[in-house]
């Protein structure tokens, strides 16, 4: 029943053993480790119980590597044997679907479980430093594991699902978003049942174990002063349950979802849809200019797309604003809800901006490099430069939703122009453009090399430093603008190269 699955199991282990990336990856989760442990005992001076805070540093890091594992590693275990056209070779030779998942599946999650347990030792530092039980560091290392267990499970269903890698770690994203906001909003009704009083008896049995199932309020339960309860809860039981029905659903739906393998080499966005005899929202004729054409309609999704993405920041805003006036109108409205209501709205649409433009990065030359056309491409009679900037702006036209909604809440309110004027005087300010600016840069970079999991990398090669470093400084008392002058300039010098090395990577896909 599982003939090859040893032989699939061992290969996919030699394969990521000689992959760079995943070295890599243990290697920042080993240094961060490093920095918590050396921020722990700096702040030991002014702060008490120093082991408390360098575990729930631990902990925070080893959530957010889950969570990029899930995007970025677990969501390509089928989809990448889908890209490389090898999937139907693995059922011909023999092995059928639950071999070909336990194969790849199994190696994936061995090698993840063990970067987790390998942080023991530095969690039972945390004892030592004062302020966490070893029992506690028991129950936690069994609530990472079982989210291990769960997102690994969910991101193998969706990469069953999804037809690329892309696409597969686009819908693991939204499925991480989800569940952190699901968690926000069972914590705000709980909390509006107690503060209404009567309504308080109103509250199902059900849903204070709803609430425990939930990643974050095990750990802040398990982390709390006093804490004596078991190491094994409902939130560990409900993970693994929820692990082993994705895995059934996975297995299940296998043959069906992997009937039709993608062959198609370039994405085509939304290019309209028909409706009886007549298209809306095609392409129409080529422009004059050829690439900013296709890159519009096939890398942004044209006039239709920019107009969905629009609707969904208006939606975005307006949900933030019935929160903080409808939902939160029991609070003193003293602290002004118009101002709170405008400053989460610029969070969000600069969180937004920072993400989207990375996407949009890591996608500019990915066409190319999976289809093998950029020495096509490179024949045209422009220069490299002139179409690799021509693809790059006509892909960040993208940007004009997010753009224009942060426009009005910045510049077209009075909340949103003081906080604008107050943040541009400040260096960290720039310094926290120039980081996300670095990202998208490293993500149009890292696309050239690698397959999956490139936004995450970017973003980690660019903010775990600064985390680390700020880890590490800011007991000391270092000032912000100095470092916000700093971060201007490394990110600069970061930004600069990768222009560089992407000109020269272009050089040798075009000769080859």
């Amino acid at each position: 029943m599982l003939s090859g699955v040893w032989a699939l199991m061992e290969r996919s282990l030699r394969t990521d053993a000689r992959d760079r990336w995943s070295h890599a990856l243990r290697l920042v989760a080993l240094l961060a480790g490093y920095g918590a442990m050396i921020s722990a005992a700096e702040s030991a001076r002014s702060f008490g119980a120093p082991g408390l805070r360098f575990f729930q540093m631990l902990v925070m890091l080893n959530g957010w590597l889950i969570a990029l594992g899930g995007i970025g590693y677990f969501s390509s275990t089928i989809t990448e044997e889908k890209e490389e056209g090898t999937l139907g070779l693995l059922l011909m030779a023999g092995i059928n679907p639950l071999g070909i998942l336990l194969g790849k599946f199994g190696s994936r999650l061995s090698q993840a479980g063990c970067l987790v347990l390998l942080q023991i030792p530095f969690a039972l530092l945390a004892v030592t430093l004062g302020g966490v039980t070893p029992k506690q560091i028991a129950a936690v290392m069994a609530a990472l594991l079982s989210l291990l267990f769960l997102a690994a499970n969910v991101a193998l269903l969706v990469s069953v699902l999804s037809r690329n890698t892309r696409q597969a770690a686009f819908r693991m994203t939204l499925i991480c978003l989800g569940y952190c906001l699901l968690a926000f909003l069972i914590h705000e009704l709980r909390r509006v049942f107690l503060l209404g009083g009567a309504m308080g008896a109103s509250i199902p049995r059900w849903y204070p174990e709803l609430e425990k199932s939930l990643y974050f309020t095990r750990v802040y339960s398990v982390l709390s002063s006093g804490w004596s309860g078991s190491a094994i809860s409902q939130h560990e039981i409900a993970n693994l349950i929820g692990g082993l029905i994705a895995f059934g659903l996975a297995w299940g739906l296998f043959g069906w979802a992997t009937r039709q393998p993608d062959t198609e080499a370039v994405s085509r966005g939304w290019l309209g849809f028909r409706f009886g005899r007549q298209r809306y929202f095609t392409p129409g004729r080529t422009w004059t200019a050829a690439i900013a054409w296709k890159e519009f309609y096939f890398h942004v999704g044209g006039w239709s797309w920019l107009a969905f993405k629009a609707a969904g920041y208006l939606a975005l805003m307006a949900s933030v604003w019935a929160y903080w006036h409808l939902w939160m109108n029991y609070s003193a409205t003293r602290w002004g809800m118009d101002d709170v209501a405008v400053e989460v709205n610029v969070v969000f649409l600069s969180l937004l901006l920072a993400l989207e433009a990375a996407l949009l990065a890591s996608r500019i030359f990915h066409d190319e490099v999976r289809g093998q056309t950029w020495s096509a491409l490179a024949s045209l009679p422009d220069s490299l430069s002139s179409i690799a900037y021509t693809k790059a702006l006509s892909a960040f036209a993208g940007l004009i939703p997010v753009l224009a909604c942060l426009f009005w809440m910045c510049l077209l309110t009075e909340t949103g122009r003081r906080g604008l004027e107050d943040a541009i005087e400040h260096a960290m300010f720039w310094g926290i453009v120039a980081m996300f600016t670095a990202v998208a840069h490293l993500a149009a970079l890292l696309s050239l090399y690698v397959r999956w999991g490139i936004v995450p990398l970017a973003a980690a090669a660019v903010w775990l430093p600064f985390i680390g470093f700020m880890m590490v400084m800011n007991p000391s008392g270092v000032d912000e603008d100095t470092v916000g002058a700093g971060m201007m300039f490394v990110c600069g010098g970061v930004c600069v190269a990768c222009h560089v090395l992407i000109g020269k990577r272009l050089q040798e896909l075009a000769a080859a």
